[in-house]
């Protein structure tokens, strides 16, 4: 149910419940559940807002490990235009990661990266192939297998969700206020290695 332009911002449900009529109501109920409620019902309603097109970028790469180091260069450019260089690091690490992850199980077809920037800044690599993601635990002699945990560690939050063909697996960073740099006293390291006696 939309909300309308001329209508406060103000909580939905109030003006849902006033426009339903008791009767209304149970036809809807009839209609999502057709043989009743056998425990409390609730209706969930979201109010999305859409990005400007300046807080979105993405791009697409076929499923090829080339298109690795091209995905993270991209994102790098693209956090530079949005002022957030301080994210580099950890984004490149991010994209590189979720974008190996297409490549290697996400199948044959392209593989799509698109980063939007709000409060927050989320990369969402999607595939064509619904396979969960999850995180391994990779003996000390494995070389791969630590991908998903090193975004556990460098984002807020992440998961995947799923559509008819394939999936997007999406991570969430917070940029943090730039601190200032401390003071350094260019002694106190070679200090260290003072004869004490």
């Amino acid at each position: 149910m939309a909300e309308q332009p001329h209508q406060s911002k103000g909580p939905i449900c109030p003006i849902v419940l006033e426009r339903w009529s008791h009767t209304r109501r149970l036809r809807a109920a009839d209609a999502f559940l057709p043989h009743g409620p056998s425990d409390d019902v609730a209706l969930l309603l979201a109010r999305v807002h859409a990005l400007p097109e300046d807080r979105m970028a993405s791009w697409e790469f076929p499923s090829d490990p080339a298109a690795v180091a091209r995905a993270r260069a991209l994102t790098r450019a693209q956090l530079a235009i949005w002022g957030m260089s301080e994210l580099d690091f950890d984004t490149g690490l991010v994209v590189s990661e979720l974008v190996t992850n297409a490549v290697r199980y996400g199948g044959p077809g392209p593989v799509g990266l698109r980063s939007l920037r709000d409060d927050s800044l989320i990369c969402e690599v999607s595939d064509g192939s619904n396979t969960s993601p999850r995180i391994r635990r990779a003996a000390t002699t494995e070389e791969g297998g630590r991908g998903l945990f090193l975004v556990a560690q460098f984002t807020k939050s992440w998961g995947a969700r799923y559509m008819p063909q394939g999936k997007t697996v999406w991570a969430e960073q917070i940029p943090q206020p730039e601190q200032p740099a401390p003071e350094t006293d260019e002694q106190a390291p070679l200090a260290m290695f003072d004869d004490p006696g």
